[in-house]
């Protein structure tokens, strides 16, 4: 099985496409979380209509929490948007 590939875009709050602009690609989860996070504390994205520290909380708690999986996690994200792609993998 091919590694996933995390696209983080920056966006405004209704994630309209004309908006997204690429901030991060990674093969590593632990890299995209830990660039969410950051992003959280610098006040670029809101978790769960939440802002800094609280959102953070909300995040990491989700993000250890085996019933969320990564793309529920991080369709509640705001300010921000996630693709979670494979190499080759037309997107749009």
């Amino acid at each position: 099985m091919e590694n996933k590939i995390f696209l983080l875009f920056a966006c405004d709050a209704w994630k309209s496409y004309s908006t997204l602009s690429i901030l991060m690609a990674t093969t590593s989860q632990r890299k995209m979380d830990d660039a969410i996070v950051n992003g959280i504390r610098a006040g670029n994205f809101k978790y769960l209509g939440e802002s800094g520290e609280k959102a953070v909380a909300l995040f990491l708690e989700s993000k250890n929490n085996p019933m969320v999986d990564p793309v529920q996690r991080y369709n509640n994200l705001e300010y921000a948007y996630i693709i979670i792609t494979q190499d080759g993998e037309q997107l749009g």
